[in-house]
């Protein structure tokens, strides 16, 4: 599902496969080690659920863990998110059968607007505002033609009640 994907969105979190690393806006949130793994996994199946084997074998091989340590390293994966297990945002137990996040996984934007950095914003702010710099130099422009257009002197059409004018 995540495959070519390097950055991904999850609600408001950017997952940079990468790099590791989690941010929320300009925050890096502590998710590394066995929670790092743990979050691929989760990733990795979508919004489908993951069971306590498929967990174990995945993110635990070759060492062999049970739901307890399973369960305890989804607490500590929460508790670096955020998360809240009686109101879950990002990832949902489903009892005896294993975990799944609340929401799909959704491709995020290559640019730095999508991690979130100052940089990012600043360049988008700048491309912003050179689309509307060459908007009003184009609406100067047309009106300047359209003034000489109407003002010019001597270039009046000339209609053909003109002439019967003139002999009166």
């Amino acid at each position: 599902m995540l495959a070519g994907m390097e950055t991904v969105r999850l609600l408001d979190l950017h997952i940079d496969r990468t790099a590791q690393q989690v941010r929320r806006g300009d925050e890096v949130l502590p998710v590394n080690g066995l929670s790092w793994r743990l979050l691929e996994c989760l990733l990795a199946h979508g919004d489908a659920v993951v069971d306590f084997d498929t967990l174990a074998e995945q993110v635990w091989a070759p060492a062999v863990v049970g739901e307890d340590a399973i369960s305890q390293r989804v607490k500590l994966l929460r508790q670096a998110l955020g998360d809240d297990s009686r109101r879950p945002r990002y990832l949902r137990s489903v009892r005896g059968r294993g975990y799944q996040l609340c929401t799909p996984p959704q491709p995020a934007m290559h640019d730095t607007v999508a991690t979130g950095t100052a940089e990012g914003a600043r360049a988008t702010r700048r491309h912003g505002r050179t689309h509307w710099v060459w908007m009003a130099a184009g609406m100067t422009a047309a009106a300047a033609v359209a003034a000489l257009i109407v003002i010019r002197p001597g270039t009046a059409p000339v209609s053909p009640a003109d002439p019967v004018l003139q002999r009166a």
